[in-house]
């Protein structure tokens, strides 16, 4: 049997729960909801370093993570994009979409439709429950046990405004690669705009 995070489970922890949940492990007032956000900015990052891409991770959340563009480029007219990362340990499959509940002020940001600002996407990374399970350590190597996808939402925003989240659909098949990575830079450097998922009946 895999142990790849790959199993569907009952509950879902997001990195943004300011609230420990019962049990939590508090070690000096870090949880395992700060150890699960930390891993999946690593895991996003370690893709961006195998695809060759360089990043500058934001101090403080303005809505933007992450800036990525490739390494070498000139700054000034190379594309980039702008990344939101979110991690859960649980996901709702529902056919070929995981369902994820994505807190509205995100919703807001991913959704904004900039024609002079840079692709924004949603960079979803879905890791294992127990943090004794992030990584398996063996003579080929140090393996990160995350899967992360990615999703455009730019332009799905129906002016409706929720006070807590919006359940966004994600399809399975946005599995982030660093051929998918290239993939969108690709798009970003022919001024395109990203590629939106359909979202389903009941995605947002």
């Amino acid at each position: 049997m895999s142990n790849s995070p790959s199993s569907i489970e009952v509950a879902m922890v997001s990195q943004d729960q300011s609230a420990q949940s019962p049990g939590s492990e508090l070690y000096e007032g870090i949880n395992r909801n700060h150890h699960q956000g930390d891993f999946g900015e690593i895991a996003v990052e370690a893709l961006c370093i195998a695809a060759g891409l360089n990043l500058a991770k934001f101090k403080r959340d303005d809505g933007t993570d992450y800036m990525i563009r490739r390494s070498g480029a000139k700054r000034r007219t190379a594309p980039y994009l702008d990344v939101q990362v979110k991690s859960c340990s649980v996901l709702r499959e529902v056919g070929d979409f995981w369902r994820y509940d994505l807190d509205a002020r995100a919703f807001e940001d991913l959704s904004m439709v900039d024609y002079q600002g840079p692709p924004a996407y949603l960079f979803l990374v879905r890791v294992p429950k127990s943090q004794s399970r992030y990584t398996v350590a063996a003579e080929t190597g140090l393996h990160l046990r995350a899967a992360t996808y990615w999703l455009s939402l730019e332009g799905e925003n129906d002016g409706v405004r929720r006070s807590t989240t919006r359940t966004v659909s994600v399809p399975r098949a946005n599995l982030l690669t660093a051929d998918a990575l290239a993939k969108l830079f690709d798009r970003a450097a022919k001024g395109l705009a990203p590629t939106v998922s359909e979202q389903p009946r009941g995605g947002i």
